[in-house]
């Protein structure tokens, strides 16, 4: 005998919990078991990117660890989580450093390890071609670095007193640098 209409009752209680979303650039979705390709890396040079960690789920989120594995042709850093919670809505950052041992590809896995309670392990395969190139880093004093479009004070100058200023540039890359006069 058929019968015209099969009903069930279906019930179950939902869990209220974070929901982690990764993104490079900042509101640029990374899938988890996604790829990343970092782009403008040069041999033995360091390139810090950040990943933005956003909350998408309606209860705070844990930032439980990171870690890398499986590293091919590089080094990489792992800074700190921005904070360990993330509100709902919220966001925190990780900057992870790659210094490409030489020029060509490279690689590794990222990890992010949340209380999400769909994924707990948040995967991410990072890749990116190396090229041969000079990097500079300009210091003064000498291993304190001053970062491309950022200052430097020079205290205790005195009006109409020539005051001597030396800067260390130092090559960071795998390549002859040069340099040019600019005025």
């Amino acid at each position: 005998m058929s019968e015209g209409t099969y009903d069930i009752a279906v019930s179950g209680n939902a869990a209220v919990g974070g929901e982690i979303n990764v993104e490079r650039p900042a509101l640029t979705t990374i899938a988890d078991g996604g790829a990343d390709a970092v782009a403008g890396t040069v041999a033995g040079a360091p390139t810090a990117i950040t990943y933005t960690i956003r909350n998408q789920g309606g209860a705070t989120l844990t930032l439980v660890s990171r870690a890398f594995a499986n590293a091919t042709n590089c080094g990489v850093a792992l800074g700190a989580f921005s904070t360990g919670t993330v509100a709902p809505a919220g966001t925190a950052t990780l900057v992870v450093t790659i210094t490409p041992a030489a020029a060509g590809a490279w690689s590794f896995d990222l990890d992010i390890v949340s209380d999400d309670l769909s994924e707990t392990t948040y995967d991410i395969a990072v890749s990116g071609t190396a090229i041969v190139g000079g990097e500079i880093n300009v210091e003064r004093p000498a291993l304190t670095t001053i970062l491309d479009g950022g200052s430097d004070t020079v205290p205790g100058t005195v009006a109409g007193v020539p005051t001597p200023i030396t800067y260390t540039i130092r090559n960071d890359g795998t390549a002859t640098l040069t340099l040019t006069a600019r005025g």
